[in-house]
């Protein structure tokens, strides 16, 4: 799981994993059932600061800012689910 948990993207800074969850996850349209891990994550992300510029202006400077967001680990495999169908994050 640590492996997995190490492909997360999107932070800035060091992410604390919270207390992971077992859950049952379904792909109606792709017919697939998974067992996986539901671990939320909390840390500093970089977001975006709003629409780009037009007439060649400048944007303003972001700061990061605290966010929690949940990620699926395969509870067979120990990899990140990536996507709908259970695509894995690694090709």
């Amino acid at each position: 799981m640590a492996a997995a948990l190490a492909e997360v993207g999107g932070f800035v800074g060091p992410v604390r994993a919270g207390t992971p969850a077992l859950v049952q996850l379904k792909d109606t349209y792709a017919c697939i059932i998974a067992t996986a891990w539901a671990v939320p994550l909390t840390g500093m992300a970089q977001l975006s600061c709003g629409p780009a510029p037009t007439d060649r202006g400048t944007t303003g400077s972001c700061q990061p800012s605290a966010n929690t967001t949940i990620v699926f680990i395969d509870a067979v495999t120990g990899e990140l689910i990536s996507a709908p169908g259970f695509g894995y994050s690694r090709s």
